[in-house]
């Protein structure tokens, strides 16, 4: 048993790494789109593509698409948070560089961490309220409301972080004899809808040139497989043991902004970063210590 555990705890592991480096490209691709088409056109090629190739995976598994497992609340809020991230954070990084978005988006396990208190009636302790609060002071240098380098995109990443906190923590609550293809399939047809309309209202269709033809085919491969990626390890592995690993898109967005779009990341965004992640880490240390905690005080029958 216990082995197992490792092992899928080790495997949900590569797979949270490899859906972050998947997502750090994505990001960019979406960034460099972004110079022609507007985020409406974006989100619905993105989205469409995402949905035909879950469907197939789905298909190919003999999986039922549509049922109505899906109408029950922990997917249709899964759905809501997926829409919200979506819209706000791919906004957010078509108007402000990459690696700050990436920064701001490190605060997500903290607000998992908050929203499980407050929502989920989660025991949350004054060690990690502490967490918490000097986490959210980090995103806080990072923003820098009120200063020169105040961007007012960073308001729009920050409701990302909301959305994909909604997510993940609804994704807990998925009946889990859904599978991981078919809750991407109906995620990203949920997406589809809204964008559609978004482009509509941002003037329709627009032509592709070659360049942003390939920036959204590969956007559209590593995308969807970043997804699966992450939705298989957030569901095979243990939240506590997998979710400091989503650190690791920082450091992959920071390469590619730095090689990729010349940007250099300043010292308020280093030192609010490093605030958010030190906090983020060390939150759910301790949620992994009362975890254990909780266990020894109620050991499951053999």
């Amino acid at each position: 048993m216990a082995l197992a555990l490792i092992q899928n705890n080790l495997r949900a592991i590569i797979l949270m790494v490899v859906s972050m480096a998947l997502f750090a490209v994505e990001d960019a691709m979406i960034k460099f789109s972004s110079l022609k088409l507007d985020v409406g056109q974006i989100l619905f090629i993105l989205s469409l593509a995402g949905f035909i190739s879950f469907a197939i995976i789905a298909r190919l598994q003999n999986e039922t698409l549509f049922t109505t497992k899906l109408l029950k609340t922990p997917v249709v809020l899964r759905n809501l948070g997926e829409v919200i991230a979506a819209f706000a954070f791919v906004t957010a990084l078509t108007r402000m560089p990459l690696s700050n978005a990436s920064a701001i988006l490190q605060a997500t396990p903290l607000m998992v961490t908050l929203g499980a208190a407050i929502f989920l009636k989660e025991p949350v302790g004054w060690r990690r309220w502490t967490a918490i609060l000097i986490g959210f002071t980090g995103v806080i240098i990072i923003i820098r409301p009120g200063m020169a380098g105040f961007n007012a995109a960073s308001i729009l990443a920050l409701i990302g972080v909301a959305g994909i906190s909604l997510r993940d923590l609804a994704t807990r609550r998925v009946d889990v004899n859904i599978s991981t293809a078919v809750v991407s399939a109906i995620a990203f047809l949920t997406l589809a809808i809204p964008s559609y309309f978004l482009m509509e209202f941002q003037g329709g269709w627009q032509p592709i040139n070659s360049a942003t033809f390939w920036y959204l085919f590969t956007a559209c491969l590593v995308g969807p497989a970043g997804y699966y990626c992450i939705v298989h390890s957030v569901r095979l592995g243990e939240m506590g043991t997998i979710a400091p690993f989503r650190y690791t898109r920082l450091i992959f967005a920071i390469f590619i902004g730095y090689f990729f779009l010349q940007e250099r990341p300043d010292l308020m965004m280093i030192i609010g970063s490093i605030l958010v992640i030190a906090s983020g880490i060390y939150a759910i240390y301790r949620e992994r210590i009362r975890a254990l905690e909780l266990k020894k005080l109620n050991p499951q029958p053999q």
